[in-house]
């Protein structure tokens, strides 16, 4: 019996049936994690003043009025701006496979960077064809996918044109493995750096990566065997999100059918957590978006949602997204134009997938579906056929000119002229840092109306010296009232001494990470409801007016010395989702570390977790400015490497007049200028570049109020003055 498929593609079908029941978490035990806990809560909460709304929805006109603030807050979200009218594009080379044509075609973005892509269509065809955009998932050989030329042979012996390209680190992009010269990139981890970088620039993958679909589209329609009237999308996971938002965005598109993407945020976010950059827009969530709306936006055009049963994106997500816009497509009066598919495999874009897609594009078209199209699919166009450049070497394409270098040349202009002005404009810095760090500043001044009310910061205090269950609210012992929702951490006195106690950070001997002589006390707080934080109290004995001090950051080896300056009493605190209240680094799918997952989604959410966390730096030094004892007195700050920018942040926020850093950052303008990293995720914020470095925040404090030991660059290697200058750093 002859094959609809290849060898290939069988042996990844075997492996992705199995994938289901392998990558699935200890979900459950995971989500127990206090930061992925308050998470899970912000995510109910999201669905259920969407699907309050959505309920209300019930007549033509509504529907109507909904896809409409639908599609116009998805734009906003993107943030696109009208790309070039003009298509700069040439084709390369034409590869002859008998009955079909493969023009190699090389088209200019509009940032400059040139996209390598493939244009199928059949010979001998004189009237215009429909088209199709097939759009690339996380295949490190792109285009060139067996699945993905497997579609494209398919449409074009069906009677359709395809256009196809390399999305950035895909293909003949590949970007460079700055740890490993010889090697490339994962396809997730070049979108994730590519993102983290334009972050700096205010921009952000799905933005980037949606300019060159729109490009790529912009070229299709100039060619003269396609229908413009007959235009679909469709594309497999990473694909799929992108067909998914072309569908929504670009009217030019008639017919979509997404594969393997499809399904609900709270869903996904509570089972694999946030994927990789494109997928998660900045505000999506916050503006009440959700999955479903990117089908709801493109009615009532055709629209089929490729699944499949064992997907990693949750199938029950994909279930409530087809009923939803079910609804809204009825009322419409076009529910005939929505269709569902459900593969009995993984994730994939297996052949039966592929053929329920294309025969829902020829019922829609007017195209008689061919059951029987005669490929030999073990002569498939070959990878080397399909380069957009014939006559070039690959190792000479790996040098052509990429999203990184157009990175580091808007950051050359940003950083000359009127780019550099806008740094010094006029807007205050503490404003600045504010709106990077997503944080209102009317919500921040609530937040201090409601600690002067005493009703706020509440917590939990525990003397480890003392017995189990012997613990009091600060909220008490400040002489605060209000009701304390913070889980306490219960003591344990053990002959290791008064910091031993349950929950108390160790090191690596097992011995306690404070010195014996302080009096330590666990304690847990919430800098807003339902996000505990943990810290520990070191209290020194001192009576005088010394200053107290906060730690931002685990107590570590470097920590001690500050013992030697005087403090009366030191907090240290480990900011949400560091030191004990880190998720396990499996809770996630593994594409990528916790970290990155969790700030993807809090960027859905409008917010960012370097954000989060200043705010717990604040709750702890209003806690300490409170604290019987050791109130009114003067206060310092303290982090390291991220946690120094943390307490930087906080210092520039709260008008601190003191602040300590170990391993500061000299400059983020290292990020920009280089691909390669030590730092987390969580540091990068959205235009940050633009309005300030850390010299300018350095220098919003008083001169001489920050002391700083050692600064490092972006791979946390020590710096001197000359190392750094002219980077408008410290």
């Amino acid at each position: 019996m002859k094959r609809n498929y290849s060898k290939q593609e069988q042996l990844a079908m075997k492996r992705r049936e199995n994938s289901y029941l392998d990558v699935y978490p200890e979900i459950e035990r995971y989500h127990q994690n206090p930061l992925l806990s308050y998470l899970d809560r912000r995510n109910l909460q999201y669905v259920l003043e969407r699907k309050t709304r959505v309920k209300t929805i019930d007549t033509p006109e509504k529907a109507q009025r909904y896809i409409d603030e639908v599609r116009a807050g998805f734009k906003e979200c993107l943030g696109l701006v009208p790309g070039s009218p003009n298509v700069r594009a040439v084709v390369t080379g034409t590869v002859d496979k008998g009955a079909y044509l493969i023009d190699c075609v090389s088209i200019e973005s509009d940032t400059g960077v040139l996209i390598p892509a493939n244009f199928y269509y059949p010979k001998g065809k004189a009237e215009r064809l429909p088209a199709v955009l097939m759009l690339c998932g996380h295949a490190p050989e792109g285009k060139a996918s067996v699945t993905y030329v497997s579609f494209c042979v398919e449409a074009v012996l069906n009677g359709f044109c395809v256009l196809t390209f390399d999305p950035i680190g895909q293909g003949e992009r590949k970007i460079a493995d700055p740890e490993n010269g010889r090697g490339w990139l994962d396809a997730v981890d070049a979108h994730c750096l590519a993102d983290r970088r334009l972050s700096l620039l205010g921009e952000h993958a799905a933005r980037y990566m949606m300019s060159d679909n729109i490009k790529a589209l912009d070229y299709l329609l100039t060619r003269i065997e396609a229908d413009a009237e007959r235009i679909a999308v469709t594309g497999n996971s990473g694909g799929g999100n992108m067909s998914a938002y072309m569908g929504a965005f670009d009217e030019r598109i008639k017919a979509v059918a997404p594969s393997c993407y499809i399904t609900g945020f709270r869903p996904m976010l509570g089972k694999i957590l946030a994927q990789d950059a494109e997928q998660c827009v900045p505000g999506i969530m916050e503006k009440g978006l959700d999955i479903s709306d990117l089908i709801t936006a493109a009615a009532p055009k055709p629209y089929m949602i490729g699944s499949a049963l064992f997907d990693f994106f949750p199938i029950e997500g994909t279930r409530d997204s087809y009923i939803e816009a079910r609804k809204m497509y009825a009322l419409l009066g076009a529910e005939e134009n929505l269709d569902i598919y459900v593969s009995l495999r993984g994730h994939g874009f297996w052949f039966d997938t592929r053929a329920k897609v294309l025969s829902f594009f020829c019922r829609h078209f007017g195209v008689d579906f061919a059951e029987d199209k005669a490929i030999d699919y073990e002569a498939l166009p070959t990878e080397s056929e399909l380069f957009s450049n014939q006559n070039d070497a690959f190792e000479r394409r790996r040098a052509s000119y990429g999203i990184l270098d157009y990175v580091r040349d808007q950051a050359a202009i940003r950083t000359s002229g009127a780019g550099l002005s806008s740094r010094h404009s006029d807007m205050p810095k503490r404003d600045k840092v504010l709106a990077a760090l997503r944080i209102s500043a009317d919500e921040l001044q609530a937040q201090i109306i409601a600690s002067q009310a005493a009703e706020w910061p509440l917590a939990h205090v525990s003397a480890a010296a003392g017995p189990p269950g012997d613990e009091k609210p600060i909220s008490q012992a400040a002489g605060l009232t209000g009701r304390a929702e913070g889980e306490s951490l219960e003591s344990q006195a053990t002959a290791a001494g008064p910091s031993h106690a349950a929950g108390a950070p160790e090191s690596s001997e097992g011995e306690p990470p404070f010195p014996q002589h302080l009096k330590a006390k666990l304690l847990t707080f919430q800098a807003e409801p339902g996000m505990p934080v943990y810290g520990t109290l070191l209290e020194t004995g001192k009576s005088d007016n010394s200053a107290v001090l906060v730690h931002i950051g685990e107590w570590g080896e470097d920590s001690g010395k500050l013992l030697e300056t005087g403090y009366a009493a030191i907090l240290c605190v480990e900011p949400r989702g560091t030191g004990r209240g880190k998720p396990d680094p499996r809770s996630s799918f593994g594409m990528f570390d916790v970290e990155t997952a969790i700030g993807y989604h809090v960027r859905m959410l409008g917010q960012t977790l370097q954000g989060m966390r200043v705010l717990d730096a604040i709750a702890a030094v209003r806690i300490m400015q409170a604290y019987p004892g050791i109130q009114n007195r003067p206060i310092a700050i303290y982090g390291k490497e991220e946690h120094a920018l943390t307490a930087l942040y906080t210092a520039v926020i709260e008008g601190i007049h003191e602040v300590r850093a170990k391993n500061m950052l000299g400059s983020f303008r290292y990020f920009l200028e280089n691909d390669s990293e030590k730092w987390g995720p969580s540091i990068f914020l959205s235009d940050l570049f633009r309005h300030f470095d850390v010299e300018e925040l350095v220098r919003t404090l008083p001169p001489g109020s920050v002391r700083i030991d050692g600064m490092v660059d972006h791979l946390k290697r020590q710096i001197s003055g000359n190392d750094h200058e002219g980077r408008g750093s410290v």
